[in-house]
This record gives structure tokens, sequence and C-alpha cells, in this order.
């Protein structure tokens, strides 16, 4: 999927793999890709964040931010720019810096829904769980600080994660991201500019050791960056979806179902970027492939009749010929 929307997503081509199937939440108005593992449904697009950067480049990075279906409602308002869900989509200070927590691994690398859960939802070490009557444990007094959920003394600390109720739902949603790579800021490699000097490579705000493995890339634009997304609004993935309907329709005809999918994604950004004349021939499209697919039907059940009708006079003939 990384390579997919790095290369092939931006060239006009559709994903077809075959641990996803593309699905259509009505709720929220989006096309997804379900993975059917862990079912985590990703969304069909991804958020450009490249106009960020100074000089104009199509270098980026691709990122997994994994949320919930009320964050994920933010996609389907188009009326928000990307830098509008960008602070949407920040809930308070990361443990890891200020910004975005994403991931590298989209869901099939993952593999399942829990692996997901215990990489963002990892507790600190002293955190406390509560397991029973007079039953308290912390990862410092009951398990292998030093370790991660591969460590057989750690698996209380997935059951509990796993369990809590406030982590159901928590990551049934994946938005991809498109972000310059001065932007990103994996755990084990760069610190956020917040956390320079303050900790350790590796480390939480708090100093902590993370485990080997653990999967958080920290986004965090400074203040020109920003400045920059906010002017470009919503033209990066306009772009985007421009050369794919161009590229689709070209390739399945102006009458298919995934042209068709393409068009109305457009004029939908279109229309919410406040982009009226060039969206309006777009609708007159729109329009008219429903009534060429409404008169299409109409013709088919008007033929549907008629058989059944002729099949019925067939029966009368015959059941009069045998008749005494």
């Amino acid at each position: 999927m990384t390579e997919f929307f790095l290369y092939h997503y931006l060239n006009g081509e559709l994903y077809d793999e075959e641990h996803y199937e593309k699905i259509r939440d009505d709720e929220l108005r989006l096309w997804l890709y379900h993975h059917r593992q862990s079912g985590i449904a990703v969304w069909c697009d991804a958020l450009d964040f490249r106009a960020a950067e100074l000089e104009s480049s199509q270098d980026a990075l691709v990122l997994f931010h994994y949320t919930c279906r009320e964050g994920m409602s933010c996609i389907a308002d188009k009326r928000n720019a990307p830098i509008d869900m960008l602070s949407q989509l920040i809930h308070g200070d990361c443990p890891f810096g200020n910004g975005l927590i994403t991931a590298a691994k989209e869901p099939h690398l993952f593999g399942h829904k829990n692996h997901v859960l215990t990489n963002f939802f990892w507790p600190r070490i002293g955190d406390v769980f509560k397991l029973g009557v007079a039953q308290v444990k912390s990862l410092k007094n009951s398990g292998n600080p030093g370790a991660g959920p591969s460590d057989p003394a750690n698996q209380w600390v997935c059951t509990e994660i796993q369990t809590d109720p406030k982590h159901q739902g928590a990551v049934d949603f994946c938005i991809p991201l498109l972000v310059p790579p001065s932007y990103v800021y994996p755990l084990g490699i760069r610190l956020t500019p917040d956390l320079e000097g303050v900790v350790k490579i590796g480390c939480n705000r708090w100093g902590e050791k993370q485990w080997q493995g653990r999967d958080i890339c920290m986004v965090q634009f400074d203040e020109d960056g920003l400045d920059r997304l906010s002017m470009a609004g919503w033209s990066g993935n306009t772009s985007i979806l421009e050369h794919r309907f161009h590229c689709i329709e070209s390739k399945f005809g102006p009458n298919h179902v995934n042209t068709v999918n393409e068009l109305s994604s457009l004029a939908e950004l279109l229309q919410a970027s406040g982009k009226y004349e060039e969206v309006e021939p777009l609708h007159r499209r729109l329009r008219e492939n429903e009534e060429k697919e409404y008169n299409e039907s109409c013709c088919r059940e008007n033929s549907a009749h008629d058989l059944n009708a002729y099949a019925m006079v067939d029966v009368v003939v015959l059941g009069s010929d045998l008749a005494p």
C-alpha cells in the first residue's frame, strides 16, 4: 500500500490487492479499502501535505494515521482543508512530541488490530492497571519495562490494552498521508524540535526508552510549513484527483463505474473548495450519467416484463391445447 500511494496512486492507477476490498461507507460518504484480516478500513485517497515544503517537490513519505469513526468523519467534510483536518486529528500533547502521531506500517503489515492498539497505546512504565480487587500492576513492578509486547512478562499488558473500553474502535480507520521527509520524526531516529536537548533519541517526553521496533512517526510542521499548507488548501489533492480522473477515463471509458466514482470525488472536492465554475460541467456529466442509468434500468425492467408476459401467453396457449 505504501508503494501504491507513493507511485501508482499519483499516476492514476487503482489499487487491487487480495488482502483489501474496496467498500463504500454510506454514513461517511467515503470509499475505503477494507483490510480483511484486521477489519481496519483505509481511506482510498491520501491527504497531500507536500505543499508544506518550500520548494515544489514530489518527494514524500507515505504514513498512516489510525483513528476512530469520529476522527474519520472530519475527512468526509471537504469544507475542512487538509490543514484544518490536521488540527482536528491532533489530540493534545503526544508522548513523543507535538504533532500528529502516525505509523509507517499499513494495516496488513501490522497484521491484526490488536497489534495496532498495543503499538499506539503502550503505557508508561509507571502507569497503573487495576486488574481486580486489591490487584494493581504496572510495567515497572509486574512486567519488563525494557521490552515490548512480544515479551511473555508483558502479555498481561497487551490484554489490558486490547480489552480497555476506551480503546474500542480507536483504530478502526486509517488515513494515508503524503508528507515531506523534513517534517517526519520517526521514533529512534529523530526527535521532534520541542524534545531536542530534553530527552535522548528513542525515548518518550519523560525520558523513558521505548521498545525496539515500536512504529511511531511524528508529523510536525513549522510555522512556515503551516502557512504554505494554509495557502495551498486542497490544491494538492485536487491536482491528484484531476490526473487520476483523466487516466481512469482513458482506460475504462467515460461511463464506467470507476470513472464515475473518480468524477464524483473530484466534483465534491471542487465544490467544497468554492470552485463553482469548474464543478458545474462535472455535475452536468454526473446528472447525465444518472439519467442514462435510469433510462437503461427502465428499459431492462420493461424487457423483463415483456418476456414474462410472453411466457404467460405460451402457458395459456399450451393449456388450451391440452384441455379436453
